[in-house]
C-alpha cells in the first residue's frame, strides 16, 4: 500500500495557495519620480530598522522617491505586509517585528543599535548551537590588512525553506557583533530577500506612481468592501454549507490554515458554471480580522447542486475564531460558518508534523487557472484532491498525506533521517500492519496510498501517523479518523 516511488514520495516543499510566496509587485515605472531627494538622517535611520524586511528593489524605490511621499511609503510597507488585511488599523506582523527588534537590540545592544548579532537573530532565528573561539578571520570587517578575532560563532542545522549544505550555516563573530564582510554580501544577497519576500502577504497593495509623478497612496489602492466581507460582517445561510480545515506549515515558517467550504444550491445543475466569492478569515477574541483571503473561483455543481471551493490564509498559533463564507455572483445568495479554532506553531524548534489529511487521489497538474475552486490544494506540481467529510465507499480508494517538519540533520552527512510509520485501527485495536517509510529530508511529505478500501467492513476508523527523527531522537503524532459507508 505504501508507495516507494521516488517522485511520489518526494513531494516539494510545500506551498499554501497564491498568497504563500507573493510576487514582487515594485511599479515606479519609466517616469522619474517627482524631485528624488536624498535620504535625511531619519529616513536611514528607518531603513537600517527594517534592514531584514525590506526588499531591493523596495529600497530603492525608497530612495528615489520625493521626500514628500516617504512618509506614505512606510504606510505601504507596513500594509503590503499586514496579516489582517491593508485596511486593518492593528498590524501584528509591524508589532511582532518591533517587539522582536527591541529584544534582540536589548540582548546585543552593548554593541551599538541593529548590529550583525541582532539582525541574524531577527532574520534566520536562534542557532542551533552557538560556541566560543578565537582565530583570525582573513578579510575581517577592519578594513585592508586588518584582521578580526572570532569570539563566537553560531551554528544553524537547518532553516524554514532553505536546503543547506553538510554541517549546515556557520556564522562568525568577533567581539563587536560584526560579521566577516564575505559572509554578511553572502547573506544580504541570497538569504534575506527569500525571507524578505514571503512576508509579503498584500501584493496587491503596490508601490507605482501616479500621473503626477507621486506615490499613489494607499487610500486609493485598498479595495471596497465587497459582498463576500459583507456576509461575514452579518453571517446568513441561504444555502446549507458546512467546512473542514486542516494546518500546515506556510514558506515563511508560520501556519498556514486551509479550508474546505461544501455547499448545495438548489436549482444548480452541472451544466452551468457558478461565478462565486470565497471569503475566510482569522479574527481574535477582541473581534480583529488578524488575516483574511477573498478569491473568484467559478464551480461546476454535481447533478444535487452540491460544491466545493477552498480558501488557505497565514495564521499566528493560538485560539482564534474562523469566519469563512462563499457568494454566488449572479443572484448575491450566500451562506457562512464561523468557530474556534486552535492553530498549532510551527515556529518552534524540533520536529512537527500537519494535519492528517484524507485524499480522494493525487493528481500531476501543469497549470492551475486563477478561478480553480481547489487552487489553495495545488501544492508544486501536484494537486491534491481532499475528501469532504472523510466518508468513502467500499469500492474507493484513499490517499493519506501527512507534512512533517523540523527533522535534524546528521553533522557528518548533512542528511536527517525521518521515519513515518502509519497504522489503521478500528475500536483501538490495529486492523492494517503499520508500514514504514523513510525520508532524509528535514522537511517532507510522508505519503501512503492509494489504499484500496475494499476489505474494509463499514464503521469508523483512525489513521495514526507516528513519526521519529532519528537525529534528535523526537517524535511527533498525527492523527484522524474515517468512515466506510455501507
Amino acid at each position: 500500500m505504501m508507495s516507494t516511488s521516488r517522485e511520489t514520495l518526494a513531494l516539494p516543499a510545500l506551498r499554501v495557495g497564491r498568497w504563500a510566496v507573493p510576487a514582487l509587485m515594485i511599479l515606479l515605472l519609466a517616469a522619474r519620480p517627482a524631485t528624488a531627494e536624498k535620504p535625511t538622517k531619519e529616513d536611514k535611520q528607518w531603513l537600517s530598522e527594517v534592514q531584514v524586511l525590506i526588499l531591493p528593489d523596495e529600497e530603492k524605490a525608497f530612495r528615489d522617491l520625493a521626500a514628500e511621499d516617504r512618509a506614505e511609503f512606510r504606510s505601504i510597507f507596513w500594509a503590503r505586509r499586514n496579516p489582517s488585511g491593508p485596511a486593518a488599523t492593528t498590524n501584528p506582523a509591524r508589532d511582532e517585528f518591533e517587539k522582536a527588534r527591541a529584544e534582540a537590540n536589548r540582548r546585543f545592544g552593548r554593541h551599538g543599535t541593529d548590529n550583525d548579532c541582532a539582525q541574524m537573530v531577527l532574520l534566520l532565528g536562534e542557532p542551533d548551537t552557538e560556541r566560543s573561539m578565537a582565530r583570525p578571520i582573513v578579510g575581517g570587517t577592519g578594513g585592508a590588512g586588518t584582521q578580526d578575532t572570532i569570539v563566537t560563532q553560531w551554528v544553524y542545522r537547518r532553516l524554514k525553506g532553505v536546503r543547506l549544505a553538510s554541517g549546515g550555516l556557520t556564522l562568525g563573530f568577533d567581539e563587536s557583533c560584526r560579521m566577516n564582510e564575505s559572509a554578511r554580501r553572502t547573506i544580504w544577497s541570497s538569504l534575506q530577500p527569500t525571507y524578505a519576500r514571503a512576508r509579503v502577504v498584500n501584493p496587491s497593495i503596490e508601490i507605482r506612481l501616479d500621473e503626477t509623478k507621486h506615490l499613489v497612496p494607499l487610500a486609493r489602492q485598498i479595495p471596497q468592501p465587497g459582498p463576500a466581507q459583507a456576509l461575514l460582517r452579518s453571517p446568513r445561510q441561504d444555502f446549507p454549507i458546512a467546512d473542514e480545515e486542516v494546518f500546515m506549515r506556510s514558506a515563511s515558517g508560520g501556519a498556514a490554515l486551509l479550508g474546505l467550504l461544501q455547499g448545495r444550491l438548489e436549482g444548480a445543475t452541472p451544466a452551468t458554471p457558478l461565478k462565486m466569492t470565497v471569503r475566510a478569515e482569522v479574527v481574535s477574541s477582541q473581534g480583529d480580522v488578524l488575516s483574511y483571503t477573498e478569491r473568484a473561483v467559478t464551480v461546476r455543481p454535481a447533478a444535487n447542486g452540491s460544491f466545493e471551493a477552498a480558501f488557505g490564509l497565514p495564521s499566528q498559533p493560538g485560539t482564534f475564531t474562523l469566519r469563512a463564507g462563499i457568494v454566488e455572483t449572479g443572484s448575491q445568495r450566500g451562506a457562512a460558518v464561523s468557530h474556534t479554532v486552535d492553530v498549532p506553531d510551527f515556529a518552534v524548534k524540533g520536529l512537527t508534523s500537519s494535519t492528517l489529511m484524507f485524499l480522494e487521489t493525487i493528481a500531476p497538474v501543469t497549470e492551475t487557472a486563477d478561478d480553480e475552486p481547489l487552487a489553495p490544494f495545488v501544492m508544486g506540481p501536484y494537486r491534491l484532491v481532499p475528501r469532504f467529510g472523510r466518508s468513502f465507499d467500499r469500492k474507493e480508494t484513499m490517499t493519506l498525506v501527512c507534512n512533517y517538519y523540523g527533522g535534524l540533520p546528521d553533522a557528518a552527512t548533512g542528511k536527517a533521517t525521518v521515519t513515518g510509520s502509519l497504522g489503521i485501527l478500528k475500536n483501538g485495536e490495529l486492523v492494517v500492519k503499520r508500514v514504514e517509510q523513510t525520508l532524509d529530508v528535514v522537511d517532507g511529505a510522508l505519503v501512503y496510498g492509494p489504499l484500496p478500501l475494499g476489505a474494509f467492513s463499514p464503521g469508523r476508523y483512525e489513521a495514526e501517523f507516528l513519526i521519529t527523527d532519528a537525529s534528535s531522537k523526537q517524535e511527533t503524532k498525527a492523527r484522524g479518523t474515517f468512515e466506510i459507508k455501507p
